[in-house]
Order: structure tokens, then C-alpha cells, then sequence
């Protein structure tokens, strides 16, 4: 008898009684119970076991039944984990179903680990991604399965007929329940739920979710540890499924290692083919302009830049607006559009604009200077919850000195967890001693991986000698954030300090990342390590390279060496013109020695420019980068032209200008010599003629006389002026009789002015006599003082203030020659005056006059270098006395004590030496060695050491 309820597989005709059919492993069962629902909600009929084992196949092994079903079904989903993989029930289904060749698709609800043949023949199909939220995927597999099974339908025309086909859902995000859950996730800042809701929808092809799950990973910025892993998986699926908004996601995974700079720029290139992502076109910017794994092209960050913005990305003018504050080498800095970005990344809530905003009107750099403006951008940012708007706050009060404001506005940001307050307060503890609070502080911001917190704890550690902790936190800093690798380095070249595992071609590489992107003190360190043998990395060729990138980057100091190379080099760098350009643009960023540069080079010579010369003075006061007698200088020039009608300055300007002509006065010194001469033009309160007809020789307008054409060091008049004991011990020495009762031209072998300092005394007196008028008193440098430089400052400005008594006397005289020399006049002019003369006792006088003046400034000089600070500097005297005993040693005369050394460690009053600066090149004019030569019959330099 034939038992047709047998079953054999050879005899078996399926019939098709369900659609899909569910493998899976049975710990996943409450998964495939909500599969089923959804399926069969759809009409589309599910068989899983063991729910839909026939309840009259009893004694039927499982695989008759389950071979049965695969046979009869058209679709197969297989609900995929590593527990599937490795089960053998799934594999033998599984091979079943591609032996029917029924359609398979994988549904991903765990992470997959296992590496198997099953995995490998599923990774032929396109899977369903659900992991680690699988409920987030229904209504995607619904969709897909509908899709299938229309397939399957449609080819089976005698039961087409019988069933319509699957209605699939059409593409609509107007209710987008994935999206708007993530969207209010995000909101709250709980951001992997966002991420799984809005990659969910994003799958999809929502853009609303794309666009946001880029903005989300956008702010996240160096905050992307706190995405878990698992989601990190699902989204490195996505992205090798080829979503630009996971491609995206990827990059901001690599952006903050420096050592991932190249896989971060290959993700964004992938981001960009949808050409609907702002994010991604900023981001690639910024790979550009900083060169972060590609070269840097400042035009192509523009570029991108530019498409961002287009693309609605609010984020993106405040790089924008930056590229236009700063310029390039291609393209200058232009303020009004740098300013024009802010404004309207500030229009649209992009907090970074509003903070660039503040701080353009907090500082002044590029518009007015504005505090109420400045605080109210701040303001806005936090009232968009961006408090960092309380530490700009603080550090506007910090830069202005007030400290107690400063703290409270930093505390505030604390408060939100601002990780930048965090190294602000730790910046104001250390300043104030308070070493303990200041790690406590630095450490919070460490740990909130902000990096100049990351940098203030490195340099405590660094200060502090723990070289190794220093190393960490700057290394964890320039892996934050790619910034850092200057202080790497400085460990390295200064203090010798480099792990181990650190070899010197990394810091190189990243040292040339940072030089590259504009990073000064990078590229400095690289033409240090490659300059000399010291690190093993000598190459002159790199040298030159990173010279140029220098330049290229507009650093002040590099334009300033090629452009001067240019000037003065071969022909094969010869471009003068060009060169001039390069250190004008050095000098625009107040690089004080291409100021000083082009002020030498407009001045005279071929490239002779008063219009530029001018130009550049007015520079150079503005900017305030001058100093000494070069300051001196250009203010006489600046003030010479305005007096006399060449090139007048408004009276704010002129005030300006004689503010600080008036300064350098008082603070006298050879570096005040070149003001003297218009001194009166711009102080009200000064006439010299009105000195020199009254016949004042004491008070106020003496003083500014005397200090204005005549005194080397005007400081000298505060100062009590004790003599030094240094030389007092040495006048004292028996030994030192003998070197007394010679002639100082026989020991210093110069001119011997000092053998008769009183030669314009006695001229002085012979003229009083003459025109009958009282001489002023005055006292004689005494014989025993005649061994310069044993000639105290105390006597020398005594020696000089009645000089000029006795000088502002003659006067009355009426004498044509001495009435030549009133002031103002230069010591040029007034030697001409003495050549000239005809009388003997007024030429006389009148050399006198001169030569005391410069053998005065070199008595000063002398003490100013000896005596700096106040304090005896015991190298100089040591010198100063080795020498000076081998000059008596020649003459016979022996010191057997050195008494310097002595003198050295005795503790000197801060009243007792004159300090001042000063400097002792000065030479009296070929005018007066010409004069003294012929009118004393000696020959020699006069100059004094």
C-alpha cells in the first residue's frame, strides 16, 4: 500500500504556503518573534521554527521539516550574529536555501566577530545593518522583503494571478519617526541613542538625517571617545556600504590622531560624493589649509570653504572669515570680509563666529575696539548654552588686570564644565604662587582633553624637571588637536629629553605638519635640527626648504633673511626689488629689524625714498618698535620735518611724537644725543635763549639746558653718586704713588686731554678779565684724579655743569665767535666756529668746550658699563684691571694685589656707581681729530675704552 502521507524528499513537490523564512540561532528568538509581527502586520507570511513546526508532522526530524519549509518559501532572512555563524543548523539552512537559490538577506543584530565559510557566502549579499538597535531596522527589511517578493511573484505567472503584489512603502521623511527621535536626542546630548536614530533614518536617504548626523559628529569634535564602539562598528559598515554621511562619521574617528591625518582626508573624500554635505566640504578645508594628510593649499581651502557655506554649513564662515583676517601668501588679509563672515556666521547661531565676533571687538585688531559689543556676542553664546562666552568674558578682565572679575567669569564657566576655564584659573594660580591649585586646575582641563590645559600642565611639569610627565602632556596635546610639536621639540633640542620609542623622524614629521600649517616656532625648530650636526640630521638642502615654507607662510623673520639675501646675494637670488618687498611685508608685522632695515635703506643710498622713509618712520613710532638712539634718530627726522614745513603732523600726531621725544630725554644716555638738538622746538616749557640771555645757571630751565645740549646721562642727577671703594682702596695703595706721578697719556696711551682739564678754565678766566665780568665759581679737577678712569661721575658731571656755567657767562661778553656757539648747534658746527676764530684764547675755549663734553661721556660710559644695575660687575672690573696692570707693568710700576676681586665681593651702595646705558664706539668727528691734531701737534684716536 502506498503511504502518500510519507514524506521523501526525492518524491517532494512544494507548494508555496509562506514567504519568508527565518533562521537564526534560538537565544535571538524574541528578535524573531518582532520580525515576524511587522512581516505578517504587511500580509506576508513567516515560518520560523519552532513556532511553525506542522502539528501533523509528529515524529518528522526537524531537518525533513526545515528542508521543507526553505523549499516552499521565496525569501530567507537570516537574523545574523556570531552566534548564527557558528551554528551548524544555520549553515546547513543556509546552504539549503542558496541550493534552492532563494533569496537571502542577512538582518545584522549583534557585532560580528566570527570569521567563518558562512560569513564569507553572506558577505555576497547586501545586509541589513541593524545593530545594536535591530527595531530601528524593521521598516527597512519590511521594505526590502516586500521588494523581493514581488520579484519571486512576478515570475511565477499562475500565481501572480492569484495574489496582487506587495504595495511598497514610498520614500517620505515628512514624519520621520527615526529622525525625530534622534534629532531630540541630540538635543539633550545624548548622542549614541542620536546616532543609532539618526543613521537609521540617514540609511534611508533621509537628508535631513544625514546632514545633522554630520553636524552631530561635527561638534563632537576631540569628544568622539564617547561614542561606544559598537556604534563605531555599525557606522564603518555603513561607510563601506559607501553612506557619505557615515564616510563622514569615520573621518571625525581619525581627525584628532595626527598619525590618522591620511585615512581621515580619505574618508572625506568619499563624504563629499553626495555634494549635499557642508560638513565634509569645511572639514576638507581645513585639511588644507592645514595640511592634515594632503599638501597645503590655501586656495583649495578657500575653495571648500566656500562651497561650505553655499551648502548652508553656519560653521563654516568663521573659518572663512579667519582665512580673510590672516591672508595667505596668495591672497592678503582683507578685514572687511573677514569681518562681513563673522557677521554672518553670527546671523545664523554659529557660536565660533559669535566668538570670533566678541574677540574682533574686544581687541580692536581689525575694527574700533568695542567692550560693549564684545561682551554682547558673548553674551549671545551663551544664551545659545555655548558658555564659553563666561571665559571670553573672564579673559577680557584678565587681559585688562582686573583679576577678581576675571576669576568670577571663569568660575562661572567652570560651573558648565568650560574646559578653557580650567586653564585659565590654573594660569592664574601658578602666577600667583599657588603651585599646588595650579595642577588641580591644569589637571581638570587635562582631563576634560582641552589642550591648553594639556599644555600649561606639560609646562609645569617641564619647569619642575619631570621631563618624562612634560613629554605626555604635550604629546597628548598635539593628539588632540595636531598643535604641540614646537614643545615636543623643545624638550628634545633643549633638555635632551626623548623617549625611547619616540625616534627624532616623528618629531620631524610632526614638526613639519605644524610648519606647514603656519606654525612659526615649528619651522624654526626644523631649520635648527637640520642646520647643525648636533641631532644627526644635517641638510642644507631642508634648510633652504623650510625657509621657504617660511616664507610662504608669511613668517617675519624668514621674508626678513630672504628678502635681505635678495638685496645683497649673487645673481643667482639677486632681486632686489623683490626682496625690498618681502621685508616691507615683515616689517608690516612689526618685525622690528625689517623696520630698522628699511629705514636705513630709504634713508640714502640708490634706494633713497623720503616718501617711503617717512612712510616708515611713522611706522615705526606708531607701532611703537623702535628704540635707543635709532628711536632718537627718527623722531628728530620726523620732528625736523614738521618744524620745518616739509611734512607737517596734526596736533594730535605732533603731541604723539613729542610725548615720546620728551621720554627719551629724560631717560638721557648717548641713545637721547640726536634730540638734543631740537629739544626746545617741543618743549613749551624750555627757551634756551632765555638760559642763555638771563644768565640762569641753576634751577629748572639750567637743568633741561644742560641736560638737553651738554649732560651724556640725565639719570645722573638723581643719584647721590658716592665715589666707588673699588677705586678709593686703589688711591690708597703705596704702589700705585708711582703710576700717579705720571702723565695719563703715558698710561692709557691716548690723548691727554685729562693731563690738563683745566684748560678751559683757564681760557674762561682770561676772557672774564678781559670783558670785565665776575666769573662764575667753579671747581678745578684736582692733580691726584688725573689718571683716568679714576675720575668719579660724582666730579665729572660736577667738572660739566660748570663748564656750561661758565659757558652761558660769556655770553654777556658779546664776543662774535662765542655768540656763534649759543644753542642749539652741533659740536660740528661749533668746532667749525673755533677754526675760524682768530683769537687764541677763544679758539681755546672753545676746543675745550668740545673735548670736555666727549671726554665726559666716555668717564660715563665707562661706569655705565662697569656698574650695571647699580652693582659692580666683577668680569668687566677684573678686565679692566688685568689690563691696566699689564700697562704698569710695561712702565716699571707693579700691583702685586689684584684688587678688583677684592673689591669684587664687598657689597656695593646701590648710591655709589652711575648705571645708565650707553656704549663706547663713539669716536670724536674727523673734524676734531683734524683740529686738536693740528692745534696740539699730536696725532692718535681719541676715544675712550
Amino acid at each position: 500500500m502506498d503511504d502518500k502521507s510519507s514524506f521523501h524528499p526525492a518524491n517532494y513537490r512544494p507548494m508555496i504556503c509562506h514567504d519568508v523564512f527565518i533562521s537564526y540561532k534560538s537565544q535571538y528568538v524574541d528578535i524573531v518573534k518582532a520580525i515576524s509581527h511587522v512581516l505578517e502586520e504587511e500580509n506576508i507570511r513567516c515560518w520560523y521554527a519552532p513556532r511553525d513546526l506542522d502539528s501533523r508532522s509528529a515524529g518528522v526530524d526537524y531537518d525533513d521539516a526545515i528542508y521543507r519549509a526553505i523549499s516552499a518559501c521565496r525569501v530567507v532572512v537570516v537574523v545574523l550574529t556570531d552566534e548564527a555563524l557558528g551554528s551548524e543548523w544555520v549553515k546547513t539552512e543556509i546552504a539549503q536555501a542558496q541550493n534552492k537559490r532563494k533569496l537571502i538577506i542577512p538582518y545584522v543584530v549583534g557585532k560580528i566577530t566570527c570569521e567563518n565559510g558562512l560569513l564569507m557566502r553572506l558577505q555576497q549579499k547586501h545586509w541589513i545593518d541593524a545593530y545594536p538597535n535591530p527595531e530601528r531596522k524593521f521598516s527597512l527589511l519590511v521594505n526590502n522583503v516586500k521588494l523581493l517578493l514581488n520579484e519571486t511573484l512576478k515570475e511565477e505567472p499562475e500565481q501572480g494571478g492569484e495574489r496582487q503584489l506587495y504595495t511598497v512603502a514610498p520614500v517620505s521623511f515628512d514624519n520621520d519617526f527615526d529622525y525625530e527621535e534622534g534629532e531630540a536626542l541630540y538635543q539633550a546630548k545624548e548622542y549614541n541613542e542620536a546616532i543609532v536614530a539618526l543613521a537609521a533614518s540617514a540609511e534611508r536617504g533621509n537628508p535631513k538625517a544625514q546632514k545633522l548626523i554630520c553636524k552631530l559628529f561635527f561638534d563632537l569634535d576631540k569628544r568622539c571617545d564617547e561614542v561606544s564602539s559598537e556604534i563605531w562598528d555599525m557606522l564603518e559598515r555603513q561607510a563601506k556600504a559607501g553612506h557619505c554621511y557615515a564616510c563622514f562619521a569615520m573621518h571625525t574617528k581619525y581627525y584628532r590622531d595626527y598619525r590618522n591625518y591620511y585615512i581621515s582626508f580619505d574618508y572625506l573624500k568619499k563624504a563629499v560624493r553626495e555634494q549635499n554635505l557642508g560638513h565634509a566640504f569645511l572639514r576638507l578645508g581645513i585639511h588644507y589649509a592645514w595640511g592634515m594628510g594632503v599638501k597645503l593649499n590655501y586656495t583649495l581651502a578657500m575653495h571648500y570653504y566656500d562651497r561650505a557655506v553655499k551648502l548652508g554649513c553656519a560653521e563654516a564662515w568663521s573659518y572663512l572669515g579667519q582665512q580673510y583676517e590672516f591672508g595667505s601668501d596668495r591672497s592678503p588679509a582683507d578685514p572687511r570680509k573677514a569681518l562681513d563672515c563673522y557677521l554672518k556666521g553670527a546671523q545664523e547661531n554659529d557660536t565660533r563666529a559669535l566668538m570670533k565676533l566678541g574677540n574682533t571687538y574686544a581687541w580692536g585688531d581689525i575694527v574700533e575696539k568695542d567692550r560693549e559689543k564684545a561682551f554682547g556676542y558673548y553674551q549671545k553664546m551663551i544664551d545659545l548654552r555655548d558658555f564659553r562666552g563666561y571665559s571670553q568674558m573672564g579673559l577680557c578682565h584678565h587681559l585688562e588686570g582686573d583679576m577678581e572679575t576675571a576669576v568670577k567669569y571663569y568660575k562661572q564657566a567652570a560651573l558648565h564644565d568650560v574646559a578653557d576655564a580650567f586653564s585659565s584659573m590654573a594660569g592664574i594660580c601658578w602666577n600667583d604662587g599657588e603651585k599646588e591649585d595650579a595642577y588641580r586646575w591644569a589637571k581638570g582641563g587635562y582631563l576634560r582633553k582641552e589642550q591648553f590645559a594639556a599644555y600649561l600642565l606639560g609646562f609645569f611639569y617641564e619647569q619642575d624637571g619631570e621631563y618624562e610627565k612634560a613629554w605626555e602632556c604635550y604629546f597628548c596635546r598635539y593628539e588632540w588637536g595636531g598643535l604641540g610639536a614646537e614643545d615636543l621639540a623643545r624638550l628634545y633640542v633643549e633638555n635632551k629629553f626623548r623617549p625611547e620609542e619616540m625616534p627624532i623622524g616623528e618629531i620631524i614629521r610632526m614638526l613639519d605638519i605644524s610648519a606647514r600649517g603656519r606654525n612659526e616656532e615649528a619651522v624654526n625648530r626644523l631649520i635648527e635640527i637640520y642646520s647643525g650636526d648636533e641631532f644627526g640630521c644635517k641638510d642644507p638642502a631642508k634648510v633652504e626648504e623650510y625657509k621657504q615654507i617660511g616664507v610662504s607662510v608669511e613668517m617675519a623673520d624668514q621674508m626678513y633673511d630672504c628678502g635681505v639675501k635678495m638685496m645683497d646675494g649673487d645673481e643667482t637670488v639677486f632681486n632686489p626689488y623683490k626682496g625690498l618687498d618681502l621685508i616691507e611685508k615683515a616689517a608690516r608685522k612689526k618685525y622690528v629689524q625689517a623696520v630698522e632695515h628699511l629705514l636705513r635703506v630709504y634713508e640714502k643710498g640708490q634706494y633713497k625714498d623720503r616718501e617711503k622713509y617717512r612712510e616708515w618712520c611713522r611706522y615705526g613710532l606708531n607701532e611703537e618698535l623702535l628704540a635707543g638712539e635709532r628711536l632718537s634718530a627718527v623722531l628728530k627726522a620726523v620732528l625736523d620735518e614738521h618744524f620745518d614745513g616739509t611734512a607737517e603732523l596734526p596736533a594730535e600726531t605732533f603731541e604723539k611724537y613729542a610725548r615720546q621725544a620728551r621720554e627719551q630725554l629724560e631717560r638721557g644716555g648717548s641713545d637721547a644725543m640726536p634730540l638734543r638738538a631740537v629739544a626746545y622746538r617741543f618743549d613749551p616749557e624750555f627757551d634756551p635763549r632765555a638760559v642763555e640771555d638771563g644768565g640762569i645757571v641753576a634751577g629748572e630751565l639750567f637743568e633741561k639746558y644742560y641736560d638737553y645740549f651738554w649732560a651724556y646721562d640725565m639719570d645722573q642727577r638723581h643719584a647721590k653718586e658716592l665715589e666707588p671703594e673699588f677705586w678709593e682702596t686703589l688711591r690708597d695703595e703705596a704702589v700705585y704713588a708711582e703710576s700717579r706721578k705720571r702723565k695719563a697719556g703715558e698710561i692709557s696711551d691716548k690723548q691727554a686731554f685729562w693731563d690738563d682739564p683745566n684748560q678751559f678754565f683757564d681760557s674762561y678766566l682770561e676772557l672774564c678779565e678781559r670783558y670785565s665780568i665776575a666769573p662764575q665759581p667753579f671747581v678745578r679737577v684736582e692733580r691726584e684724579l688725573l689718571c683716568p678712569p679714576f675720575i668719579t661721575s660724582h666730579i665729572a658731571r660736577r667738572f660739566g655743569r660748570d663748564v656750561v656755567r661758565c659757558m652761558i657767562s660769556l655770553y654777556a661778553t658779546g664776543q662774535e665767535d662765542i655768540l656763534k656757539c649759543r644753542q642749539p648747534i652741533t659740536d660740528e658746527q661749533l668746532l667749525d666756529v673755533a677754526e675760524q676764530s682768530t683769537d687764541d684764547t677763544v679758539q681755546l675755549l672753545l676746543v675745550a668746550y668740545v673735548e670736555s663734553r666727549f671726554e665726559i661721556e666716555g668717564v660715563f660710559l665707562w661706569y655705565n658699563k662697569l656698574y650695571r644695575d647699580g652693582a659692580l660687575n666683577p668680569k668687566l672690573a677684573e678686565e679692566w684691571w688685568t689690563d691696566y696692570r699689564e700697562q704698569l707693568a710695561k712702565l716699571g710700576i707693579d700691583l702685586e694685589v689684584p684688587l678688583a676681586s677684592a673689591a669684587a665681593e664687598e657689597p656695593q651702595s646701590a648710591e655709589a656707581p652711575d648705571s645708565g646705558s650707553g656704549n663706547d664706539d663713539d669716536e670724536f668727528d674727523r673734524l676734531l681729530d683734524e683740529f686738536i691734531s693740528r692745534e696740539l701737534n699730536e696725532t692718535g684716536e681719541e676715544k675712550l675704552a
